[in-house]
């Protein structure tokens, strides 16, 4: 009897012992990431230290064109929907959609991504309103986290049932999912999708450096200062 009670309290061991392990094992890649994507579309084009996605200076216009430059646009009598080039989320139907979910996107998507049966999760994505192509891009993201991303994903999320971090805004330096989905699964998703919430100018759940926003995005709102 005394063998099997130590049983949940060596699982549990077990557990943390592994969140532990995998929390320094991925800290220097998270703290690498996020200095490598320190700087983003509001920040400089020039800037070598931008990340791969953002070093694009081309934008895509509120009609659907994708041009050279924001000045272009401009010039063509158009607004910016989003920084880079023009792709499957780049339509007012999902830009709507990423406004009404700014604060919760990232759990929304996530809450499907635990589907494992494909159908399932494709229902689960449809019903949040995207388009049938953004839906794709973001289901291929998924699929894309599932093969780079399960152990750091594991991680943080028994992690999260330990350690529950309230109030908190989730980041690259305190999730290591984030991380890890942002180097290998970041690139592909902004090519198939062109318009994410950064490159919208959308403020969101996700905590990022200001650079990284979209200023010249038509939904770009510098966020509200305290007193």
């Amino acid at each position: 009897m005394l063998r099997n009670a130590k049983l949940p309290a060596l699982f549990l061991c077990a557990i943390l012992a592994s969140a532990s392990a995998g929390r320094a094992l991925l800290q220097d890649p998270v703290d690498d990431e996020a200095s490598a994507l320190g700087a983003g579309a509001g920040a400089p084009l020039t800037d070598e230290g931008l990340a791969p996605g953002y070093r694009d200076p081309r934008v895509c216009g509120v009609d659907g064109t994708t041009y050279a430059s924001a000045d272009e646009a401009k010039a063509a009598g158009t607004q910016v929907l989003n920084c880079g080039p023009c792709g499957e989320c780049s339509n007012q139907q999902d830009l709507d959609l990423y406004l009404r979910t700014r604060t919760n996107l990232t759990v929304l998507v996530r809450a499907c991504g635990m589907r494992l049966i494909a159908k399932r999760r494709d229902k689960c994505l449809e019903a949040l309103g995207f388009t049938p192509g953004c839906q794709r891009c973001y289901a291929e993201n998924i699929q894309c986290d599932k093969k780079h991303c399960l152990w750091p994903c594991l991680v943080y999320t028994v992690r999260s049932w330990i350690w529950p971090a309230h109030g908190q805004q989730e980041s690259l330096h305190s999730n290591p999912c984030l991380a890890c989905d942002e180097a290998n699964c970041g690139p592909a998703f902004l090519e198939c999708a062109g318009a994410n919430r950064r490159r919208s100018g959308i403020i969101s759940d996700i905590s990022r450096d200001d650079k990284e926003v979209c200023k010249s995005a038509v939904n770009y709102h510098p966020p509200a200062t305290g007193s």
